[in-house]
């Protein structure tokens, strides 16, 4: 399976998993957090699963999740998703 369709199939669980992350970490100034939540996630699943392995052999995951998460937040944040809390 290449890299690209691997994404494709990964992103609607990676937009699960950001939405759930938003609600479980709230607030403010956590994005390292939330990133670092998804990210261990994410790998951790790939690790548990050897057709992963082999697909994303010679790639970094965490760069290619990244990728879709910072722009899967960007455009959520922009569409109001995401409720801003007021910063004190």
């Amino acid at each position: 399976m290449s890299i690209f369709l691997m994404i494709l199939q990964m992103l609607p669980t990676i937009i699960d998993l950001v939405r759930q992350v938003e609600t479980l970490i709230p607030g403010p100034k956590q994005e390292a957090k939330k990133l670092n939540f998804v990210l261990t996630t994410v790998n951790a699943a790939a690790a548990a699963a050897p057709e992963a392995q082999a697909a994303l052999a010679g790639h970094d995951l965490s760069a290619l999740v990244t990728s879709v998460v910072n722009p899967t937040v960007s455009a959520l944040n922009d569409v109001g998703v995401f409720k801003k809390s007021a910063q004190t």
